[in-house]
């Protein structure tokens, strides 16, 4: 089943939560979500982390410190945790967990891109991860539990931390609010906002919805990667007006004013720097991770694509991001950190949601451009990108 975007935050219209909350200011908003969330427990995590594949911490604490250990774990280890003061960290659990997959539907009110993944942290009484802050946008669901939560101020990088911390804690941390999360609530913290959540009993989980937003150092460095992979070894400085040097060590200003041309109109290119993007954020963060390690693929033949599609329902890959673009004289489809010339009409189709109704992709094969359309639904149906169905989430 297709889960639509939220249309509202508790009583909230999104369009006036972007517009006077999303990266502004924290918005506590009781029981938003209480009729969406999944049915998991402690068993379903642990026996995530004991997976090699899967990115699992789990964090201790006693008196003010914190001990991390990254997983996997093994059952022992996991079987023998005291009574309190521990939390165990599950991140991108929309990849492994199909309910989470379909309940990271529901944010899809902001692009695809922006959307990086689901962290859940299972606590024990006491557990969380101290005062800390992110570089990015969350959304804090209460899944099961209480949870309190102190905010604090505003942090950048000249924020003290707490030396040798591998969590980003901060000290000292004085709260500025403070709210105590129950199952269905909803607590959004912008970028840069200290926060300390702490587990109040036990069975505490907290789903964390995240969000890409690459930094200015990595967007000029990867962007400036990206153009200089097709430049020629023999494009060279050239001097513009030569002259005899008046002093040999003298750097002069039409040197600099050249060098600021040259680097200008190498990365002045709208179209290199779309590119650049659309492959840079749907590239997944677990890109080892493949359809086929989980699925038996179909390997079939352009003449069965028909049947195929109006027979199954389709899903797209759980670790699979999909984006688009539009141009006057073309569409381009983004896949996994990989571009594809096709129809506005294919893009916007296959972005727009990640569940299929059986036959419902069946107008791409009969659009303007079929031949191309049949390639490239083919080629995902094999590669499984586009899955038949495995599990959907309970109304």
């Amino acid at each position: 089943m297709h889960i639509e975007p939220l249309l509202k935050l508790g009583n909230l219209p999104i369009q006036d939560f972007l517009s006077q909350y999303w990266q502004q200011k924290h918005l506590y908003s009781p029981q938003s979500l209480s009729d969406y969330l999944p049915d998991l427990d402690i068993d379903d995590l642990a026996g995530l982390a004991l997976e090699q594949e899967v990115e699992s911490r789990l964090i201790r604490s006693e008196e003010n410190r914190w001990e991390l250990d990254h997983g996997p774990f093994t059952e022992e280890q996991l079987t023998h945790l005291p009574n309190s003061n521990w939390t165990l960290l599950i991140q991108a659990a929309d990849i492994w967990i199909p309910e989470i997959s379909q309940f990271l539907d529901l944010f899809r009110f902001l692009p695809n891109w922006r959307l990086d993944d689901i962290m859940i942290s299972y606590a024990a009484d006491g557990g969380g991860v101290g005062p800390h802050f992110d570089f990015y946008d969350v959304f804090l669901i209460q899944a099961k539990g209480c949870r309190t939560w102190h905010l604090g101020p505003e942090c950048n990088d000249q924020t003290p931390r707490v030396q040798d911390s591998p969590l980003n804690q901060i000290a000292p941390f004085e709260p500025e609010h403070t709210f105590e999360t129950k199952p269905g609530d909803v607590l959004y913290i912008p970028a840069g906002k200290a926060h300390w959540g702490i587990a109040n009993g036990d069975d505490c989980m907290t789903l964390s919805v995240g969000f890409r937003a690459p930094s200015d150092r990595e967007i000029l460095s990867n962007f400036a990667d990206f153009i200089a992979d097709d430049l020629p070894s023999s494009n060279r400085y050239r001097d513009s007006s030569p002259k005899v040097a008046d002093n040999p060590g003298k750097i002069n200003d039409s040197v600099i004013e050249t060098l600021r041309h040259k680097i200008q109109d190498l990365i002045d290119s709208p179209t290199a720097l779309a590119s650049w993007f659309g492959r840079e954020m749907t590239e997944g963060k677990y890109s080892e991770i493949q359809p086929e390690e989980f699925f038996e693929l179909p390997n079939i033949e352009e003449q069965e694509l028909n049947e195929f599609l109006v027979q199954n329902p389709l899903e797209v890959f759980s670790a699979s991001r999909l984006a688009y673009r539009e141009c006057e004289d073309a569409t381009t489809l983004f896949i996994d950190g990989e571009e594809y010339k096709t129809t506005a009409l294919v893009a916007e189709t296959l972005c727009k949601k990640r569940y299929f109704e059986p036959g419902e992709l069946q107008i791409l094969i009969e659009s303007e451009q079929p031949n191309d359309s049949k390639e490239l639904l083919l080629s995902l149906v094999n590669r499984g990108i586009l899955l038949v169905a495995q599990n959907e989430l309970n109304e």
